[in-house]
């Protein structure tokens, strides 16, 4: 693990360039919290290393170029499902998630980078909803040492990500008590 992070680091990949210990801590709790609810290796290793995507503020063209750089080197290091688990889980807007009409069977991500709706299979849906569920979690338990109430974030996506959301995920989302 810790020679992964060294390697990240040295890549100047995403937030591992200002890394310390505590930023250890916070995403071994992400990958606890996907393995406490069965999540499968490439789950828990994308919670493991989901800071290593940088987000970008433009898409010039020499943006796309090094993002395209970056993406095959991280597809090298931690293999290519985590990486495009962890990129979809960076690029995904959200809102829009939230948003839009929800079609299992067709199902589309919009890309925040390219500023265009990508199709992912199910599977793929699901992995992006579970990380960014663990992701949000782990910043919650970080703040507080109890999670005392589901945040608005937290509730839309126990409401709206319901249907790619894992048993764990939705245990665990039950076990917060619901407020304002």
């Amino acid at each position: 693990m810790l020679d992964k992070f060294i390697q990240l680091i040295q890549l100047g990949a995403g937030d591992f360039e200002h890394f310390d210990a505590k930023q250890i801590y916070l995403l071994d709790n992400v990958r606890c919290l996907l393995k406490a609810w069965a999540a499968n290796e490439v789950l828990q290793k994308a919670g493991l290393y989901h800071l290593a995507h940088s987000p970008l503020d433009e898409l010039n063209d020499e943006a796309r170029h090094h993002l395209s750089e970056q993406r095959a080197a991280l597809a090298s290091l931690l293999s290519p499902e985590v990486e495009i688990l962890i990129y979809y889980f960076h690029v995904c807007d959200y809102q829009r998630l939230f948003d839009e009409p929800k079609d299992k069977k067709n199902v589309t991500i919009y890309d925040r980078y390219l500023q265009q709706h990508t199709r992912v299979n199910e599977r793929l849906m699901s992995q992006v909803c579970e990380l960014a569920t663990a992701v949000a979690l782990g910043q919650l338990s970080n703040q507080k040492k109890e999670l005392n109430c589901i945040t608005p974030f937290l509730q839309q996506m126990e409401e709206k990500m319901h249907p790619y959301l894992s048993r764990g995920a939705k245990n665990r989302l039950n076990q917060i008590p619901k407020g304002v």
